[in-house]
């Protein structure tokens, strides 16, 4: 709810605190961001920070300059965010669209990757490889992909030094 303590006649308009109209860092978990219109970016788009993220594109296009990430999960030092879900989005000339790659970790099994859901959408790569490690590595993340097209898709184990444990996720 929303109340306005209002003395004089003006003109007041509520925009919901989800509603994206550029490049940002999505960093409430359990939060869905909604577009308001296409974007264009340089490098990477949107940074998860946290975890059970929805990006919804309501239909719009985020475009890149060839470069980065349209949307990255990757953390530095720990498993990636998990439970990114990308909805209705057309995504286009990034390095890679959409990346949940788990860190690399010097001593023990690397970090896992993340896991990602994409419904209705439209873009050229994903990858959700598990970070390597001083042990076995970490595991790939699972991906799963509904009603949309998805060129490349990368969900692979992360390189260890133990002969288990790198372990690629499920891709639906």
């Amino acid at each position: 709810n929303v109340v306005f303590n209002v003395s004089n006649w003006s003109t007041y308009s509520v925009e919901e605190l989800s509603s994206i109209s550029a490049c940002a860092t999505l960093g409430v978990a359990d939060t869905t961001y909604t577009l308001s219109g296409n974007i264009s970016a340089t490098g990477t788009c949107f940074s998860v920070t946290a975890d059970n993220i929805i990006l919804d594109c309501a239909g719009h296009n985020i475009t890149g300059d060839g470069t980065g990430f349209a949307v990255n999960s990757s953390a530095d030092g720990v498993n990636s965010f998990t439970g990114l879900q990308v909805w209705n989005c057309t995504i286009s000339n990034f390095a890679t669209s959409i990346s949940a790659d788990g860190a690399e970790k010097g001593v023990g099994e690397g970090y896992d990757a993340g896991t990602i859901n994409i419904i209705n959408s439209q873009l050229s790569s994903i990858s959700s490889i598990g970070g390597a490690g001083g042990g076995p590595g970490g595991p790939g993340g699972n991906i799963n992909i509904s009603y949309s097209n998805v060129t490349t898709i990368t969900s692979a184990g992360g390189v260890g030094s133990a002969a288990d444990g790198n372990i690629g996720g499920d891709v639906i």
